[in-house]
């Protein structure tokens, strides 16, 4: 129980807001919880229909467990999964994963590649594409850095994000408007 020690060595007092969920909203939280994963994958399989290949671009080190999860049931339409783990979402998407140490994490979560690697896949592609993030940070928490990956990637053509943990939502923007609107580009922020 390190938690409860590391709290009496602080002597500070750690509160959490504790929401209840009243009883007459039970079957709407289970109905969405339900359709969720059917609706997602709907999407992204009408998208892979019209001829999008979909990569998915996930940051911060994920387990391997994470991994899989994505592989299976949320990314089940994805032909590539790329991973940033040597690098934060602040930093610009040109300078992450550019040390060695990051090939070593890609061949043991057996993924396609860091960012470097996305950014170079996307440059060659021939095809138009939708890269799928989880959570509106989930790529990069620099809007300047969004315009610039779209404009520097014309095939590019959408940005799926997922918000499933903070709602049942998924959210798939046409990249040519998500840059010319700054109140949502302020979302990525």
């Amino acid at each position: 129980m390190d938690f409860l020690l590391a709290k009496k060595k602080k002597a500070q007092r750690i509160t959490r807001e504790l929401y209840i969920l009243k009883e007459i909203y039970y079957d709407d939280l289970i109905n969405s919880i339900c359709t969720y994963l059917p609706k997602y994958q709907e999407s992204l399989r009408n998208l892979r229909i019209d001829g999008y290949e979909i990569m998915v671009m996930l940051e911060n080190h994920p387990q391997t467990s994470e991994i899989n999860d994505i592989k299976s049931e949320r990314t089940l339409f994805c032909n590539k999964i790329f991973v940033s783990p040597c690098s934060w979402a602040s930093s610009p998407l040109a300078s992450r994963d550019l040390q060695d140490s990051s090939q070593v994490i890609m061949d043991e979560l057996s993924v396609d590649g860091n960012t470097q690697d996305l950014l170079n896949y996307l440059k060659s592609a021939h095809h138009d594409i939708c890269l799928v993030i989880i959570d509106f940070r989930g790529l990069t928490t620099r809007s300047e850095d969004i315009v610039d990956l779209v404009e520097a990637n014309p095939l590019l053509k959408k940005i799926a994000v997922d918000t499933f943990a903070r709602s049942d939502d998924v959210f798939i923007f046409d990249t040519e408007k998500l840059v010319e609107d700054s109140d949502l580009l302020q979302k990525f922020d």
